[in-house]
């Protein structure tokens, strides 16, 4: 059985990282972050022996539709699993459709977007299935059921479609630490690009899936159901040597929403390193509350270079309606923190959100102020995006605050929603009012110059960003 693993092309000026935001997906500015398709890779992996495996990353390699349809028609697959997110569930839907009325392919989505919006792909592109949960077993089921000739219907974890009806029910919960690694063999890994080319060639890890916060608008626990699930330390750390001695990475993204969720698995993840002598750059993402000096002394000695910290907003009223104020309940605390990272020499990302129901002029200002007292090395003020299945989702079609409702412009670089104080054109303003506030300082510029590479990427990005 010839099977293919499909990342499709981005749209046209971007590039599209399907794997952030929980798989639901972001875009970036050409020349930006490269990210690589964890989830393709894993279920490869999943799927080694079960046929002849031809992996197709349009994204890194810069293909164009034209170009893709005749690899895959000179392919010719049994089966094509076919990533997608939601601002790119156009051009997915669209690669989905001709594939299934050219060749004589099953057609089989992953990724949650699909997953939500299920009838549309459906109907869209005459898919023959959706896997759930973006659940990697279930797609090693897929392919013996059609080995065998079985009914995907028959089969946990899997949509089907039929007399105009989505069927199917979730699979089993993931057991991580059996989980085989990525074939990061397949990938094109000189592609991939995160900050710097210091840090080239990298990969990512999967250590835990979920988040323990229910923030409102955030795609992760809806994408893992709710549930949060996690490797072992010894599990971790065997991939990563394996990534570092056997693939030759430089660094390690752990794509992780929390990783420091279980501090005593993370004090344990870089005690291993330290004792393995595993020389290798990593990153991760994770909640000021969920860090302290001890911990990230203990990170920084064990390779940590970067971490990302989801601040969100500094007004209560906004944070306490998307029930994600538990994430920074001491702003003191969050100031604290940053200091620490600076003195051990960890860099830091700030993720704020704009353009949430409760955000006004003052809150977004607010945030910008906090933004320059942080001083992150990255910042970034994110457009709020009420992907589907999500609570600001149901918020925002309730109270008709949702003024796009083309997926495509749900890519977290132009908003979609108005707030109940602010017009989208208002919180449009108000973001690259922002960026210029926060990067036009004799203080930045002066840090930013140090970078001279990825200065020109970011002027790059300023001068895309204002053009929109």
């Amino acid at each position: 059985m010839k099977i293919l693993l499909l990342n499709p092309p981005s749209p046209k000026g971007y590039t599209a990282n399907r794997g952030f935001m929980g798989e639901f997906g972001m875009l970036h500015f050409a020349g930006g972050t490269i990210l690589p398709p964890h989830n393709l890779l894993l279920a490869a992996a999943f799927l080694k022996g079960e046929g002849e495996i031809n992996f197709l990353d349009a994204v890194a390699l810069k293909l164009d539709i034209p170009t893709l349809f005749k690899k895959v028609e000179e392919y010719n697959p049994d089966v094509v699993f076919i990533n997608s997110s939601t601002p790119t569930a156009s051009i997915d839907n669209f690669v989905g459709k001709q594939i299934k009325q050219n060749l004589n392919s099953k057609l089989i989505f992953m990724g949650p977007h699909a997953v939500y919006t299920a009838r549309q792909v459906f109907e869209e592109t005459g898919a023959d299935g959706i896997v759930i949960n973006n659940t990697p077993e279930t797609v090693q089921g897929v392919v013996k059921c059609l080995r065998e000739n079985i009914e995907l219907s028959s089969l946990k974890g899997i949509y089907t479609f039929r007399n105009n009806n989505v069927y199917g029910d979730k699979n089993t919960p993931f057991q991580m630490d059996k989980f085989p690694y990525p074939a990061w063999q397949l990938a094109p890994l000189e592609k991939y690009f995160y900050l710097y080319r210091k840090e080239f060639p990298y990969a990512t890890i999967h250590s835990s899936i979920g988040c323990l916060f229910r923030c409102k608008f955030c795609p992760y626990p809806i994408a893992a159901n709710l549930k949060y699930f996690e490797m072992s330390p010894w599990r971790v750390i065997a991939e990563m040597e394996y990534l570092v001695r056997e693939i030759g990475v430089k660094m390690i993204l752990f794509r992780d929403a929390l990783f420091t969720s279980n501090q005593s698995r993370t004090k344990e993840i870089c005690s291993l390193i330290k004792s393995k002598r595993l020389r290798v750059f990593w990153r991760c993402e994770t909640s000021t509350e969920m860090v302290n000096d001890e911990l990230l002394t203990l990170m920084a000695e064990a390779g940590c270079v970067g971490i990302n910290f989801g601040i969100e907003s500094v007004d209560e009223a906004v944070v306490s309606e998307m029930n994600c104020e538990q994430k920074r309940k001491d702003l003191a605390k969050v100031k604290q923190i940053f200091k620490k990272c600076r003195e051990l020499g960890i860099q830091t990302f700030a993720f704020f959100v704009q353009g949430l129901p409760n955000d006004t002029k003052n809150t977004i200002i607010n945030n910008v102020k906090m933004a320059i007292e942080l001083e992150p090395d990255h910042i970034q003020f994110t457009f709020a995006t009420p992907y589907p299945g999500t609570e600001l989702y149901e918020i925002a079609v309730r109270e008709k605050l949702l003024v796009k409702n083309n997926w495509d412009c749900f890519s977290g670089l132009e908003p979609v929603m108005a707030t109940r104080y602010l017009t989208i054109d208002e919180v449009t303003k108000l973001n690259k009012w922002a960026y210029r506030k926060y990067f036009i300082r004799l203080k930045r510029i002066l840090k930013e110059v140090k970078y001279p590479q990825r200065l020109c990427r970011r002027a790059i990005t300023y001068l895309n960003w204002l053009n929109r």
